[in-house]
């Protein structure tokens, strides 16, 4: 690699290091980083032998575990693993296209991934996806590079990368699904080619020991687990094939708006058919990537929303960006060579600038819903006998990451059973009136003030209850409640956080009040009748 490249290379690593790192310390913990915060409260001994709600990454979870020890449990500690293998992605998708193709092409595909919201948002967080992608192209890059030359080195190193990326998420089993076929691919076209046959015989043989020696430590860890994740399984696999509908809504979330999406999609295709005229086994092998994992998701039945379906296969952004490059290059090369520079650097600052916004959007979000600000100035102001009580579900959740692990652990089984949404906290703010206040956080559009002392913090209210008699305390929630549901009432599509909240703590007044007539008609809208 020249210096100039090398130059570039390391300023988009800087980059996208620095988007991932500027996330990263402003967000607060948010869905299912909730969960990676929950699931180190567990001890080794538990993490590495469960399988379950958000513990569906052992190794990684225990890698955060580790670091959460020695570093502590802060923002930037938890999620540097993120940061540093998002920004690495940058500099493998570089290589990677490097390595295909000549030309500027590289370095668009590099930008592309340094830009990208979506790619930066899960570089940000404290959950297994950014180092995912980072494995993945690792094993691209090894691939290519046994492919070239299939020494004994090599083949250790491309065993050793499936191994960790099986080890550190089961959906790791895509891309080794997608290794052996092109593999079995190559040897094919070599056989019919009579193009040194030998060779690659060679090559294969040897993977064949350090292969079979990772899948068989692999598959003694995984099959303690099987009667998890069958259980785990059963919830989100059908007996059936299953649509791909959902391939244009995850589009939309890896690419922000329809705009970018068309363009990168025509560009995608253009060069893939370009690819496909000058060498059939690298489009072939580009785009097996891209249909491997969608193809045999829908032939093993999988069933999730698109959102999740996205995150499960955000591997495959990388390779369209290089796709994608591949083709801004060849239609520059139409251009006039004076101008081809200047139409392929500026079609990826166009990509980079129109994403910008988003970036910013992401960034802003950790002052709309900050819950690191409201608990530390609830644990500010609390005195003996107060107590912190959350209004809603989305509270619950997103309170955890910073409280007591006993206390974590207690909400991970609530939303493992789903008894989390059926929770109300009146039984926690009817019990000890007189001792105490209550501190009620809580980020529902129709959650009630109860008419006391409010502070906001973003999209969060924290009220605060003074001690009173029980009475008192009773009519001051009937009414909060009652007022609340009348709001709820007039929106045609209430929030479902709020509803469950509402009706769940209607239900739990009408019967301490012995009113089995009230509790019966609150419950009957939890049930849905």
């Amino acid at each position: 690699m020249q210096k100039k490249d090398f130059l570039v290379i390391t300023a988009l690593f800087l980059v996208g290091f620095t988007l991932r790192l500027l996330l990263a310390a402003r967000l607060p913990f948010m869905g299912d980083e909730c969960g990676t915060m929950i699931n180190i409260c567990y001890p080794f001994s538990y993490i590495l032998t469960h399988f379950h709600c958000w513990l569906t990454m052992n190794w990684y979870i225990a890698l955060i575990k580790l670091i959460a020890q020695v570093f502590g449990e802060g923002f930037i500690a938890v999620r540097l693993l993120s940061v540093l293998t998002g920004a690495g992605s940058v500099v493998l998708t570089g290589l990677v296209a490097r390595r295909l193709f000549s030309g500027k092409a590289w370095i668009i595909a590099a930008a592309l991934t340094a830009f990208n919201p979506y790619l930066v948002s899960f570089g940000a967080i404290a959950r297994v996806y950014s180092l995912y992608v980072f494995i993945s192209l690792v094993i691209f890059l090894l691939f290519l590079r046994w492919r070239e030359t299939p020494s004994h080195s090599n083949c250790i190193g491309l065993s050793l990368a499936c191994f960790a990326l099986i080890m550190f998420n089961l959906n790791g089993v895509f891309i080794i699904l997608w290794l052996l076929i092109v593999i079995a691919v190559e040897v094919l076209q070599r056989r019919l080619n009579r193009a040194h046959p030998d060779v690659h015989q060679f090559g294969v043989k040897r993977l064949i020991i350090p292969g079979l020696l990772c899948a068989f430590v692999a598959g003694l860890f995984y099959a303690q687990l099987i009667g998890e994740i069958r259980r785990y399984s059963s919830e989100w696999v059908v007996a059936e094939i299953t649509s791909i509908t959902y391939l244009p809504n995850a589009a939309s979330l890896y690419f922000t708006t329809q705009t970018c999406t068309w363009f990168l999609g025509i560009f995608m295709l253009f060069g893939s058919y370009r690819l496909f005229r000058s060498d059939r086994f690298i489009c072939a092998v580009l785009i097996l990537w891209l249909l491997v994992p969608i193809v045999a998701a829908a032939l093993l039945g999988y069933s999730f929303n698109f959102w999740d379906f996205a995150r499960f296969f955000i591997f495959i952004v990388p390779i369209i960006f290089i796709l994608s490059a591949y083709g801004i290059t060849a239609i520059a090369k139409f251009f006039i060579h004076k101008y081809q520079n200047v139409i392929i650097l500026g079609s990826g600052l166009l990509f980079c600038v129109m994403w910008l916004p988003e970036i910013n959007n992401q960034l802003l979000n950790g002052e709309k819903i900050p819950f690191h600000k409201a608990y530390n100035f609830t644990a500010t102001q609390m005195r003996t006998h107060d107590k912190i009580v959350c209004l809603d579900p989305f509270s619950r959740l997103h309170l955890a990451p910073y409280r007591y692990c006993n206390e974590r652990i207690k909400i991970e089984k609530a939303i493992a059973t789903r008894e989390i949404f059926l929770q109300s906290s009146v039984p926690d703010l009817l019990q000890d009136t007189e001792r105490g206040h209550r501190f009620l956080i809580g980020t529902g559009k129709y959650i009630p003030h109860f008419g006391t002392e409010t502070k906001s913090f973003g999209d969060i209210r924290v009220c605060i209850l003074p001690p009173e008699p029980w009475a008192n305390r009773y009519e001051r929630l009937l009414n909060g409640y009652k007022n609340s549901e009348r709001l709820m009432q007039t929106d045609p599509n209430p929030p479902e956080t709020d509803f469950f909240a509402i009706y769940s703590s209607l239900t739990d007044l009408a019967k301490l009040r012995g009113d089995r007539e009230g509790e019966q008609y609150y419950k009957s809208f939890l049930s849905g009748g």
